[in-house]
């Protein structure tokens, strides 16, 4: 029996719908790719699942968030664990970020509690609260251009946004996919673009990979605000003006599958 190319299998797979599901089996792990890899060392502290790990810009710290609710932050290099602390979550945390020209001091953290916290780790103190998703937090995202905002996406289908610098404890939502997709839909995953921090990727339960931009739908927003006479930033009339999203799909996958989820979305190359 030959052996099988991936170059062959990636050919067949983009001309051949049926052949999706077995590339993905045969190709999820290989011999090759395993033994290549070798662990170096494991950090332990959490007492549950790590769901969540984040670099900082540098490369010398890892931020974890684990079931446990806390957060760690750990030197990889030397192996050793510089700091914990319980977050002040009620459930499992599913991720967790450094905020932008902070010092790597500030670390915001999202959870199955649908909290989002914002954490001064020098001190162990969590500094902000925002209660404002009604279903599970699943991702956090910042963006180096704008230091004090960041954003979250939820399993209420909501994508929010956070600036520090205003005295509400409240966020905006910036998109709710409930609009145009139905009660039902879930936001898993989001991602800013690092080299142009305008443009925000999203994924939820479905293939599409979802990708807006940020700057034409403030632009919209305040347009309709100032015509109104009155700022509303969430304006139920068309909050998302034409050409600020645009929908992707990969083309290999099949699309008999009864159910679809884009857990993950990423830029690349990321710099």
């Amino acid at each position: 029996m030959s052996q099988r190319n991936i170059t062959t299998d990636l050919l067949n797979r983009r001309i051949q719908e049926n052949r999706a599901l077995s590339f993905q089996r045969h190709y999820h792990v290989t011999d090759p790719f395993i033994k290549r890899l070798g662990l170096e060392a494991e950090l332990q502290g959490h007492t549950g699942c790590v769901n969540c790990l984040e670099w900082n810009e540098k490369g010398d710290l890892l931020a974890s968030g684990s079931d446990d609710q806390h957060v760690m932050v750990w030197d990889p290099l030397r192996h050793r664990k510089l700091m914990s602390m319980h977050t002040g979550h009620a459930a499992n945390i599913f991720s967790v970020k450094f905020l932008p020209h902070s010092g790597d001091r500030i670390l915001v953290t999202g959870a199955a509690d649908t909290k989002v916290h914002v954490h001064d780790i020098s001190v162990k103190e969590t500094i902000h609260m925002f209660s404002d998703h009604t279903n599970r937090v699943k991702r956090i995202a910042t963006a180096p251009m704008w230091p004090n905002t960041f954003w979250s996406a939820a399993e209420d289908g909501v994508i929010r946004q956070y600036d520090l610098r205003e005295s509400s404890k409240c966020s905006d939502v910036l998109i709710d996919l409930t609009e145009y997709c139905g009660q039902l839909v879930e936001a898993k995953c989001l991602a800013v673009n690092p080299r142009d921090n305008n443009y925000l990727a999203v994924g939820a339960n479905g293939p599409f990979v979802r990708l807006y931009d940020i700057r034409m739908i403030h632009n919209h927003r305040k347009s309709l605000s100032q015509s109104a006479g009155v700022y509303t930033f969430c304006d139920k009339q068309k909050p998302i003006p034409d050409g600020a999203g645009q929908y992707y799909v990969a083309g290999h996958l099949p699309v008999k599958l009864p159910i679809i989820i884009t857990g993950c979305v990423c830029w690349w190359p990321p710099m």
